[in-house]
């Protein structure tokens, strides 16, 4: 079956066929891909006012043909095209997960805004950049810590949460270990009872502010540093205990 396609101003008429010929013996018509359009040579077109009609055409009756130029058979067949070829198939699909994915709760925590970062150890009493791990823990003495106060600051100034540096690769623990001496509890610093981690995670508790830790894994006060085996036990069992405290 062939089908002639009109296209119909509201006053004159275009008509867009495909040309036929007899195929075989049966006289069975075959369509050709080229197409062509009659057209008045005085006539604008206007796609406002353009409409396409679909009939079957005998293909017995001889059709005269004339030209149009290319751009408007292209611009047809685009539009036919439009039509015919299904949306599924120009749709990408989207690509795959690459693993491992966050879990809801680190998504979260990306999407909290500000953070702010505590750093504070020995190195701030010796006035050095970076600590040795050989620094006697006695030159620890924070005598006027508030730790209250730096909450209120940080949640004034509109960070959501802080982060404390619970040991930098100097070694100082901020918190009484029980894997190392190397810590507050062996300093002056309120008799050796002060534990700096608890009062800023009391703090930031009673204030609604989040609170992290950072935790170094270089360490240059443990002698077991080297020792991957026997330093990451240390490591893992440090981390547990801030983490369970």
């Amino acid at each position: 079956m062939c089908f002639l396609v009109r296209v119909s101003w509201p006053s004159q008429q275009l008509n867009l066929r495909s040309l036929t010929t007899k195929h075989n013996q049966q006289n069975t018509p075959k369509c050709y891909k080229h197409f062509e359009v009659s057209q008045p040579t005085n006539m604008k077109l206007n796609s406002k006012s353009l409409r396409l009609s679909c009939k079957s055409h005998n293909p017995g009756i001889k059709i005269s043909t004339c030209t149009l130029p290319n751009f408007l058979i292209r611009i047809l067949l685009l539009c036919l095209c439009c039509f015919l070829v299904p949306a599924s198939c120009s749709r990408k699909p989207p690509p795959l997960p690459i693993l491992p994915l966050p879990t809801t709760f680190q998504l979260q925590w990306q999407l909290d805004g500000m953070a702010l970062f505590f750093h504070f150890g020995t190195n701030t009493f010796t006035d050095s950049e970076w600590g040795t791990g050989h620094a006697n823990p006695t030159v620890f003495n924070p005598t006027k810590l508030n730790a209250s106060q730096w909450i209120r600051v940080a949640k004034d100034s509109g960070f959501s949460r802080v982060i404390l540096t619970v040991k930098h690769h100097d070694g100082f623990c901020l918190w009484p270990s029980d894997y190392t001496n190397y810590t507050v509890r062996s300093s002056n610093w309120r008799n050796g009872n002060g534990d700096v981690v608890a009062e800023l995670a009391a703090a930031a508790k009673d204030a609604g502010v989040g609170l992290g830790f950072y935790l170094s894994p270089w360490d240059r006060h443990e002698a077991c540093y080297g020792d991957t085996l026997q330093y990451n036990e240390f490591y893992l069992a440090q981390m547990t205990e801030l983490l369970t405290r």
